[in-house]
């Protein structure tokens, strides 16, 4: 019996391919594209018009979670995923077009006058200080400010700092941006806001993200062109965004 679970295997996978073929075919000029929430209402809706202008026989469907989806089940042609960085410099050549983001990082930033009303006259007069009395924009169960404390402030608690907790990526952007502390966000999510001088860093340290973006197709398919060509405009798209804006930190 166990030696034709390989086979049983085998013709299930091929079974699944077809059912998604199949149920492909009323639907050639659409594109779903899953993606997590913040993602999505952060970076990608703002330039999804060119994309759809280069593109203008397919319908976008957008199945915005953050749960990992079943690609086929829920006909997603192409996803992005929080999966862990790669492990060297060659893993990140080779894996370039499925991780557009390999270095990426995790930024500390307020708002102008939020840092300019915690700093004595309008500037900053020590670091640690300006740190002690900023409240913390903190994400609900991760441990990215406790990561940065530990690696760049030792001698600040997390546990002593006055926190603000929230479970949304898009939703500590826009607190952060109102003027309500320091928040830690990943660099996809914060350099627009960064080069539209709605944020700013107060300071210079950067912290590694464990996990980076990925591309991911249906197994049994693979990249459909439509999604091909979605993976190369969005991969540029977040690579160009990458690079530093005009004024990017406070001095």
């Amino acid at each position: 019996m166990r030696s034709i679970i390989p086979e049983i295997r085998s013709v299930a996978h091929q079974l699944e391919h077809i059912g998604y073929l199949v149920g492909s075919q009323g639907r050639k000029k659409e594109l779903c594209i899953g993606m997590p929430p913040a993602l999505a209402s952060i970076v990608l809706l703002r330039r999804l018009g060119d994309f759809q202008a280069s593109f203008p026989q397919l319908n976008i469907r957008i199945r915005a979670a953050n749960q990992f989806q079943n690609l086929e089940q829920e006909r997603i042609d192409v996803t992005m995923r929080l999966l862990p960085r790669p492990a060297d410099a060659r893993a990140q050549v080779e894996t370039d077009f499925f991780t557009p983001v390999a270095n990426e990082r995790m930024r500390l930033v307020c708002a102008p006058d939020y840092l300019a009303s915690i700093s004595e006259n309008g500037s900053i007069q020590e670091h640690r200080e300006l740190l002690s009395r900023a409240q913390l924009i903190h994400e609900d169960e991760t441990q990215h400010f406790a990561r940065y404390l530990s690696t760049f402030w030792r001698d600040q608690v997390l546990e002593e700092r006055s926190v603000l907790t929230l479970n949304n990526a898009d939703l500590i952007l826009q607190t952060a941006i109102a003027g309500r502390g320091f928040a830690l966000v990943r660099e996809v999510y914060v350099m627009d806001a960064l080069r539209e001088n709605l944020l700013v860093e107060p300071f210079p340290h950067r912290l590694d993200c464990e996990r980076v973006f990925h591309f991911v197709a249906p197994e049994a398919v693979g990249l459909v062109p439509s999604a091909r060509a979605f993976v190369i405009w969005f991969g540029d798209e977040l690579r160009n965004m990458m690079h530093e804006p005009t004024t990017q930190r406070a001095e």
